[in-house]
């Protein structure tokens, strides 16, 4: 069975009217809640406010860019180690990326070809190092710029006003029609394009591409 059937199953799918929907889901779920609360009514504007904040505290394509600025780190580090250069050394991931290349031998004489390759295979532990980088800074990020503390207390009066299923329905409905790719979504897939790439480039001596050579040394 092929998975890719058809080109949706790489670009991925949209199903006419989801937005009108989710949009439509959103404000009238607000608008409900908003009428239940009365006079406390305000609360919910300033926890929508916070929220929409929160959701837009990093654009996707931000993301993406850092993706690609920490796997350019990786490549950095690779080729830094393979040419005895100590200024990476003081990069955190240096001393895992240099165990790993010096226990790990391979015959190719190019050295771009050992960088990609020693890149790729480092990708793996490398994203998890990334994602905790990463998600360190979007939450100091989210400190600095959010009260998220208020979030929690405007959350508690609804749900004490109106009841958790209130609260979970705006919150799902929040997430259906704002959170169409996560943030970390992007940066993990913006590592990966670039995994792609090292993973297609070819080594000129033996003419394979570096998944070629990981399927047959590694």
């Amino acid at each position: 069975m092929n998975i890719f059937k058809d080109e949706s199953d790489v670009y991925g799918r949209y199903l006419p009217g989801m937005m009108h929907t989710a949009t439509k889901n959103f404000f009238e779920i607000s608008r409900r809640i908003k009428q239940k609360l009365g006079g406390k009514s305000y609360k919910l504007d300033e926890y929508l406010e916070l929220i929409l904040k929160i959701v837009n505290i990093r654009l996707a394509a931000d993301a993406a860019e850092d993706g690609r600025k920490y796997f350019s780190q990786l490549m950095s580090l690779c080729r830094g180690i393979l040419d005895y250069n100590l200024n990476v050394k003081e990069h955190e991931f240096y001393q895992t990326a240099k165990d790993f290349i010096v226990t790990h031998k391979f015959p190719y004489k190019e050295n771009n070809t050992l960088s990609e390759l020693y890149c790729a295979l480092l990708t793996p532990q490398f994203a998890d190092f990334a994602v905790e980088k990463f998600t360190e800074n979007i939450k100091r990020r989210l400190r600095q710029e959010i009260d998220t503390v208020l979030v929690s207390q405007y959350s508690k009066l609804i749900i004490d006003t109106l009841g958790e299923e209130e609260m979970v329905a705006l919150n799902n409905a929040i997430t259906d029609r704002f959170i169409i790719s996560s943030i970390l979504d992007s940066f993990l897939q913006a590592i990966t394009n670039e995994y792609l790439y090292c993973l297609l480039h070819r080594d000129p001596e033996t003419s394979k591409q570096i998944f070629q050579l990981i399927m047959e040394d590694f």
